[in-house]
């Protein structure tokens, strides 16, 4: 379906980019990075973690150690390892990442907050249900001071949690 046909598009904007940008191009990594999520989302994460791990080479030379899109493609990594059983790598990126948002952001940025909810469901799958409770307290915490308590963008991170407390409920 429109899975397949994105794959294509994408994988049609990543030979123009190398075509005409070359293959170090900051835009070349956001184009590798998009691909490599929708791959994972396929399920296919031997080609996502590849392409990701392209993506964060350009990142890194075109942005530096610490480029804001440094850190998305190392939060897309971490959460891939964590999705594939990987820890200690998930657990890593998401150091990594999270030094990285510090820098850029402040803690009390929402893409700070987005990178905390990743890294708490690292936690829950790993079965550490308080340690993935307090960060996504504190990325609702965050939420609500950048939004307000009735934003539509708590949504995801109150349904996190609503579903994380039903999961420690059934595993006491």
């Amino acid at each position: 379906g429109k899975y397949k046909e994105a794959e294509k598009e994408f994988e049609k904007c990543i030979l123009i980019r190398e075509k005409i940008q070359g293959n170090e191009h900051t835009e070349l990594g956001t184009s590798l990075f998009n691909l490599a999520n929708l791959k994972s989302e396929l399920g296919n994460y031997e080609e996502a973690e590849k392409l990701l791990n392209r993506s964060l080479s350009i990142q890194r030379k075109a942005n530096g150690k610490y480029g804001s899109d440094v850190a998305s493609v190392l939060q897309s990594l971490a959460s891939l390892y964590a999705s594939t059983g990987r820890f200690l790598k998930a657990e890593e990126g998401f150091k990594e990442c999270k030094i990285i948002y510090e820098k850029t952001y402040g803690k009390m940025h929402p893409q700070y907050a987005v990178m905390l909810s990743n890294e708490a469901l690292y936690y829950y799958k790993k079965g550490e249900y308080q340690k993935a409770e307090e960060l996504l307290g504190q990325a609702l915490k965050i939420q609500y001071n950048s939004f307000g308590e009735d934003s539509p963008e708590n949504i995801r991170p109150l349904s996190n949690l609503a579903n994380l407390k039903i999961a420690k409920d059934n595993y006491k």
